[in-house]
């Protein structure tokens, strides 16, 4: 090549570069919020936009039977009717401007029509299970509730994903809030909290949502006589093939009561938290704050679901009163009561009372003996325990510590708790929907019944374990 092509391609380049590039010299339109949306037959929703040294805009194209509108600061698109045979159900909207510097920059938003599936039974926490389905619920019941109460609700948005196209097109109208999955041939397994909001965008509500092909109902477990979920909650495997089986068995990770989840490590044996997006895509990271009389209230979890509460000081609770009745509402053996409001569980399910882990071992309270453990194998990630022909697998999947001085992104997982001789092992701690007690194991011991002296003095409810659910 000779110099003077080389100079040539060098100048083209950075013609092209200044062309396209967003800057205050040039002109910039920015699209606010997604850029593909999925629409009802007949639905208008609003595009926000900001705009810098722009001297006017041009003529928006848009597919046939589509309309757009612009106003000071948003477009507002408005799908077909169901009655216009001609119109096209898929598309881009173009949208133009021409810079003070008499440049056209151009941002296209894909449309198209898909009709939402709608999710019925109220939950806390929902499965969808097919690629590239639009779905939506009724945002004005919380959890398990059959009544509309959030009478208020203005507003949706994804608070957190573990990925940034697993969930998305979150939206409200009408008391319902839309989302869908990713397109492809196969699901994008993701884990996501998305809320609806109040005019002011305060969070009033919000929901997990479970993109995973697991049917909980096809293949659960059995343990003193209950239905129990065959991997914890949120989980994307229950194996320990591999270290990255172990991990994908880890799933979520609550504070006792709470129905709002929290991520846990990226590697099985990491203190690193997972990668989170929210809905914009950017990288975010769960809140943390330390119990008091205003944050350690069920209102404060409520209003703020990615903000993980650590305990003040000993026993080390995220309630600053206590409250037995978050998860259950008759503490022991028993599970007598209906599903409670922040049971964290999806609909025909609730999180486990007591009773149901007894049988994992022979001696129900703390016990070193391995003749005790009713085990098959060495220890692997874990155990598998043997249940009347059954083997089931409990990943030592640890926990989110509760204490204020490890309430850090990246401190705050661990899966190692220090022995009393200062030496540690990994650790497995699940909840019971009775707040005086959680299962618990390391390595060289079980304890099925963990609990100290009185309900309030017990293990930390600041701490985030995982979640095994048993049909309701």
């Amino acid at each position: 090549m000779t110099k003077i092509a080389k100079i040539f391609l060098v100048a083209l380049f950075f013609t092209f570069a200044a062309c396209n590039k967003d800057d205050e010299s040039v002109g910039a339109l920015a699209i606010i919020g997604d850029t593909s949306l999925d629409f009802e037959y007949g639905q208008t929703k609003e595009v926000h936009y900001t705009v810098k040294n722009i001297a006017s805009f041009g003529d928006v194209t848009f597919p046939k039977g589509w309309s757009v509108t612009r106003q000071n600061g948003w477009y507002t698109i408005t799908s077909p009717s169901p009655s216009n045979s001609e119109a096209e159900l898929s598309g881009e909207v173009k949208l133009v401007a021409v810079s003070t510097k008499n440049i056209t920059i151009t941002r296209p938003i894909k449309v198209a029509v898909r009709i939402a599936e709608e999710i019925t039974r109220p939950a806390n926490s929902f499965i969808v299970s097919e690629p590239g389905v639009r779905y939506k619920f009724n945002a004005r019941r919380r959890g398990n509730e059959t009544v509309e109460t959030l009478t208020n609700a203005a507003g949706a948005t994804r608070v957190w994903s573990t990925s940034k196209t697993g969930i998305t097109n979150v939206s409200y109208e009408n008391g319902y809030i839309y989302f869908a999955t990713a397109e492809g041939d196969t699901l994008q397994e993701t884990n996501a909290v998305i809320a609806v909001t109040d005019s002011e965008k305060n969070v009033l509500w919000s929901w997990h949502i479970w993109a995973t092909d697991f049917d909980p109902a096809a293949e659960p477990d059995v343990l003193a006589g209950q239905q129990v979920m065959s991997r914890n909650l949120g989980a994307f495997a229950n194996s320990n093939v591999s270290a990255e089986e172990a991990w994908k068995s880890y799933g979520l990770y609550f504070q006792w009561g709470r129905k709002d989840p929290f991520i846990g490590p990226d590697a099985w044996d990491s203190t690193t938290g997972q990668m989170l997006y929210d809905a914009s895509g950017n990288s975010v990271t769960h809140a943390f704050a330390v119990s008091s009389a205003e944050i350690g209230s069920i209102e404060y979890a409520v209003a703020h679901p990615n903000t993980f509460i650590a305990g003040a000081e000993p026993p080390y609770h995220w309630l600053s009163l206590y409250d037995g009745d978050l998860w259950d509402s008759s503490p022991g053996d028993a599970n007598t009561t209906p599903k409670t409001l922040y049971d964290p569980c999806p609909a025909g399910w609730r999180v486990a009372p007591r009773d149901v882990f007894l049988p994992l071992a022979t001696n129900p309270h703390f016990t070193t003996d391995p003749a005790d453990f009713n085990i098959v194998g060495e220890y692997n990630y874990g155990w598998t325990f043997l249940i009347d022909g059954q083997e089931i697998f409990f990943p030592a999947a640890g926990r989110r510590s509760f204490s204020p001085s490890l309430a850090t992104s990246a401190r705050n997982y661990t899966n190692v708790v220090n022995d009393d001789n200062g030496s540690g092992s990994p650790v497995g701690f699940y909840w019971y929907s009775d707040a005086t007690n959680s299962f618990a194991f390391r390595k060289d011991h079980i304890d099925v019944t963990l609990r100290m002296t009185t309900p309030i003095e017990q293990i930390a409810r600041a701490g985030g374990f995982p979640v095994r659910c048993v049909v309701e």
